[in-house]
């Protein structure tokens, strides 16, 4: 017992005599974070997440002329796209998005069989705002635009014949969905307005609170599309046109800043 009480009470006088030093050493690495947090990339950091409508010109000529022969008749060119994305701004001035979006379906139908062609996209970019007014900004942009399409047949005709679970599962039907990945590029710059909200006080930080309005414009350049696959199966043949082309796109977004008081 004396052993064990004397290694206790060398080891607590070991344990207080490091407390200064931890304590001096943890106090410098929370003086350099918060440096670290005032300085460079993190300083005035803001971000925000925007709504857009897009016109983008899709093509469906080719896609029609596999149809038509076959009975269908003209799809329609829907060229509008609805976006959700994500941005961050830097300094005020480098600007970074991350966004999702596609087409509303387009469809029609023959002999009891729908054809519908969806299109979803993915977008990354990166722009630099030249504007040193906070009350609207200017910037070119460079992005990458991953695309989707997608042309879902569904035979209703067969698929409703029976209402016999066991039969269904063998039932012969032309229904399928096929899928085409193209990847592109878009090059154009934007204007944003934006309307300062009045600002948030809370215990250590500012919250700055925008609406910023704005339109893109630019040039859309389809680089590259995958051949057309049905559930993993790849088709050496099918639509292939690059609908290059202008695209615009209109901006409502609600954005914020956070700076520490």
């Amino acid at each position: 017992m004396k052993k064990i009480f004397t290694n206790t009470v060398q080891l607590l006088l070991v344990v207080i005599g490091l407390t200064p030093t931890l304590a001096k050493a943890q106090n410098a690495d929370t003086v350099k974070t918060k440096n670290r947090m005032h300085s460079g990339w993190h300083k005035d950091m803001t971000g925000g997440l925007e709504l857009q409508a897009e016109y983008r010109k899709n093509n469906v000529r080719d896609i029609n002329a596999y149809l038509v022969p076959k009975g269908f008749p003209l799809l329609a060119n829907n060229s509008t796209w609805f976006n959700l994305s994500m941005t961050r701004m830097y300094n005020n001035r480098f600007i970074t998005t991350l966004g999702i979006g596609g087409t509303a379906p387009e469809s029609v139908t023959a002999n009891d069989v729908k054809v519908s062609v969806f299109r979803g996209q993915i977008q990354v970019g990166a722009g630099y705002n030249l504007s040193t007014n906070t009350a609207y900004r200017f910037y070119p942009t460079v992005g990458l635009n991953f695309q989707n399409s997608f042309l879902k047949v569904k035979d209703n005709g067969n698929i409703n014949s029976t209402t016999d679970f066991g039969q269904e599962i063998t039932q012969s039907s032309s229904s399928k969905t096929l899928n085409q990945h193209t990847f592109g590029i878009e090059l154009g710059g934007g204007f944003d307005y934006v309307i300062h909200l009045k600002s948030k006080q809370m215990d250590c930080v500012t919250v700055d609170r925008t609406i910023p309005i704005g339109i893109r414009a630019g040039y859309y350049i389809a680089a590259n599309n995958s051949d057309w696959k049905v559930d993993g199966h790849k088709l050496t043949t099918g639509p292939n046109s690059k609908p290059n082309g202008v695209f615009l796109t209109l901006v409502l977004g609600l954005g914020y800043g956070v700076h520490k008081n």
